[in-house]
């Protein structure tokens, strides 16, 4: 398991460099899932998410 530095910090194991195509593709990404989720629940008739 995993230890912290004792401040409740976790040491950084993985780095990936932000870009604007990373950026892009994990807005797309979400909203995908976003639109599947407000189609299914439109499909099913629920008021909450309309």
């Amino acid at each position: 398991m995993r230890q912290s530095d004792g401040e409740g910090k976790m040491p950084v194991e993985y780095a990936e460099t932000l870009t604007q195509d990373w950026l892009q593709s994990k807005w797309l990404l979400i909203d995908g899932e976003c639109q599947k989720v407000v189609a299914c629940s439109k499909a099913r008739g629920y008021k909450r998410l309309r």
